[in-house]
């Protein structure tokens, strides 16, 4: 990666304890949010959707790997690594086969919402950003 570029996303991500809370605040408050709506799905409430929390999920999910090929391709232990092992894979293989054997969800959403995880990356930055800009 030329030197540039890796001095911004180093500087991008580079945060205290106080500003990396308040944006893991602000994930959750996405995460918990789409957990309403899923209730609300399921029990066919006002607000029911099950795509937002297959989404966030899914992206969740998909997130552990990073983890994991950091640690590979750093050849040293990353924060999150033994979390995504230990919580993360099993904790969502055992989601996902609940909501598909209680017919909640479908592979078809599940291949419907992958594309979307895409937008939990401005997400993220939102909630680094706010991050910063609060802690």
């Amino acid at each position: 990666m030329p030197e540039r570029i890796a001095d911004r996303v180093i500087k991008q991500f580079s945060m205290s304890t106080a500003q990396f809370a308040v944006a893991v605040l602000v994930i959750f408050l996405f995460v918990s949010s789409s957990t309403v709506m899923a209730n609300q799905y399921v029990i066919q409430g006002l607000l029911g959707n099950i795509y937002t929390f297959t989404i966030i999920t899914l992206a969740f999910f998909l997130h552990a790997f990073t983890h994991i090929g950091q640690s590979i391709i750093l050849h040293s232990v990353t924060p999150g690594a033994f979390t995504s092992l230990i919580v993360i894979i099993p904790y969502s293989s055992v989601l996902y086969r609940s909501l598909l054997v209680n017919e909640v969800i479908t592979w078809e959403i599940i291949f419907l919402c992958l594309p979307f995880c895409l937008l939990i990356i401005p997400v993220a930055l939102l909630a680094h950003w706010i991050g910063k800009k609060v802690g």
